[in-house]
């Protein structure tokens, strides 16, 4: 009997994977015939009722979608607690499913709860959290409380815009352990205590933040660099090696170096399309960033497929109207004007607005990235 929860178990996630919904939903049912012989909480059920009611969704079958979604909140309430992040996401799952058939007074006071949830759990800035307040404000503007919506003007690819993944924002790190304060002199950006060779990677990480606080951008590289050998030797899964390359990547981005800012993009955009999936937002990301990398450069053939790819994963994560979306679209648009299809480009943004803002998030996402003891950041003053 488990055997066959977990085989229909894995066919659903790779149906999922693939767009094919009505498969999926198909071979999560059949997980759901196993699961209902499990006892009442046995994760493997709430694991069949998220996955069912994901395939649901997709397929606009919201009524059948929020009785699944409903008993996956009422279970992680008792199971986890009320407060935990994985109540906050299937608040929001069921927020969006109460929106999508219209019953906007019981997806508002969802909506609301999921944001407090997950504004505790990882910081006002987290896109996630964006992301949900994002979703509530677009259904505030459906029920008539909303009047003003966010937008970006068209601009060209500035070094500003480029993004961090969620990889990079996850990381716990412990208040004693926050790197000190950003007016320290440039004489202690490197630990009094160690020598180049006897450092952490999180010591070079903790240089290499200050310094690029303080707009020393030089510095920050060779810190990045000194991290990057360390990270080397860490496994793909290993967070550390992904925030290395997506840091040392932006470094060289602010200084021009894109060709180099370039190769690190691309190893880091294939760790994550093999860790999280073709289609999790965090690859959106990366192919935003790469591509702006490659429009900078003026290789547009190569940027053009990047932006077609990132916008659907990052409009869905985060809202047609969301701030990132639209500086990606301006990107976009403006690669588009730049090869002289000034009318596709006008398209681009009516193409993203037709995209559902709603992403089906799945619960254990936010679990804190284990880094071994030994490379915890240190308070050094």
């Amino acid at each position: 009997m488990n055997a066959d929860w977990y085989q229909y178990q894995i066919a659903g996630e790779e149906a999922l994977q693939e767009g094919d919904y009505a498969c999926a939903e198909t071979m999560w049912l059949a997980a759901y015939e196993q699961a209902k012989k499990f006892k009442k909480f046995d994760a493997r059920f709430a694991v069949t009722l998220e996955g069912l009611g994901e395939a649901l969704w997709h397929q606009g079958k919201y009524a059948e979608a929020t009785a699944l979604c409903e008993q996956v909140l009422e279970i992680f309430k008792i199971t986890r607690g009320i407060e935990h992040p994985d109540v906050g996401v299937t608040a929001n799952n069921l927020a969006m499913l109460y929106k999508a058939q219209g019953k906007y007074e019981q997806a508002e006071l969802l909506y609301q709860r999921a944001i407090e949830i997950m504004t505790r759990s990882l910081g006002p800035d987290h896109h996630d959290v964006s992301y949900l307040l994002s979703n509530y404000k677009d259904l505030l503007r459906i029920m008539g409380r909303s009047s003003t919506v966010e937008s970006r003007a068209s601009a060209p690819v500035t070094a500003e815009q480029l993004t961090k993944s969620g990889q990079f924002q996850t990381i716990s790190i412990k208040p004693q352990e926050k790197l000190i304060d950003n007016t320290m002199s440039q004489d202690r950006l490197m630990p009094a205590t160690a020598g180049a060779g006897e450092q952490t990677w999180a010591q070079y990480r903790q240089s290499a933040e200050q310094a690029l606080m303080v707009g020393d951008f030089a510095k920050a590289e060779e810190m990045w660099h000194g991290a990057m050998k360390r990270a080397d030797n860490f496994k793909e899964s290993d967070p550390r090696l992904t925030i290395t390359l997506e840091s040392l990547a932006e470094v060289l981005w602010k200084q021009g170096k894109y060709a180099d800012a370039e190769v690190l993009c691309r190893r880091t955009m294939q760790i994550y399309e093999d860790t999280l999936g073709y289609h999790h937002p965090d690859v959106g990301i990366i192919a935003n960033n790469l591509a702006m990398l490659y429009h900078a450069q003026r290789k547009y053939a190569q940027a053009e497929p990047l932006y077609k790819r990132a916008l659907p994963i990052r409009t869905q994560a985060l809202g047609a109207d969301h701030p990132a979306v639209n500086n990606l679209i301006s990107n976009y648009q403006n690669l588009l004007r730049a090869t002289g299809r000034s009318a596709e480009a006008e398209r681009v943004k009516f193409e993203a607005q037709s995209i559902t803002s709603g992403r089906w998030t799945r619960s254990g996402s936010y679990q804190a990235l284990t880094i071994p003891q030994s490379e915890k950041l240190h308070d050094l003053t």
